[in-house]
């Protein structure tokens, strides 16, 4: 038999841990809840995303450190996919330097983003492909090209509303590193920075 919890008339109320906590209709946890720090200081490979992901899992609140000089497209698709999942929780701070496929984080990453006073530069450029000028097989190498084409004119727009200037959009369409410094770093749109 099911016990009726409230008396007659009154309203069910739902309140968070924390409001129940202060109400003193929980226990105060014994020890204050902190958030986690984590650092990713590496290259981004399907290894070094899968060992952070998994890490990651072990705690609630974190506040990610992130440096990387660059890597593979589908391990960063598969990283800002878990950090999208996990946007309330995450903070990712940007620190040292942002190369190539880091740089997606700026654009696809939807939660909070900070630049750290020790990012000493963030470094764009078009994405890349190696193809095979002398072996053959059934790939279309002009279908490959023509594909690559339209994510490099993705990215140049998503870079654009990020804040590069049509100068550098220029240089970055032309295959040329664009390189932003500390100094640059005002104009960028980045959601949470402090």
């Amino acid at each position: 038999m099911e016990e009726n919890l409230k008396e007659e008339g009154e309203e069910m109320v739902t309140m968070s841990y924390e409001e129940a906590v202060a109400a003193g209709l929980l226990p105060a946890p014994s020890k204050p809840m902190h958030r986690h720090t984590q650092i990713f200081d590496s290259e981004i490979s399907v290894e070094t995303v899968q060992n952070l992901i998994n890490e990651l899992n072990n705690y609630g609140k974190v506040d990610l450190f992130f440096s990387t000089n660059g890597g593979q497209m589908v391990a960063m698709e598969a990283l800002l996919h878990y950090l999208n999942e996990r946007k309330e929780d995450i903070t990712i701070i940007l620190t040292d330097e942002i190369c190539s496929a880091g740089t997606f984080l700026l654009t696809d990453f939807q939660g909070c983003l900070k630049l750290s006073k020790g990012l000493d530069f963030i470094l764009f450029h078009i994405g890349d492909r190696m193809t095979y000028a002398n072996r053959k097989g059934d790939l279309s190498r002009k279908d490959l090209l023509a594909q690559l084409k339209e994510l490099n004119e993705e990215l140049a727009r998503k870079f654009s509303a990020l804040g590069l200037n049509s100068k550098e959009l220029k240089k970055f369409k032309a295959g040329y590193d664009v390189i932003l410094y500390r100094k640059d770093f005002h104009r960028l749109n980045i959601c949470c920075n402090e």
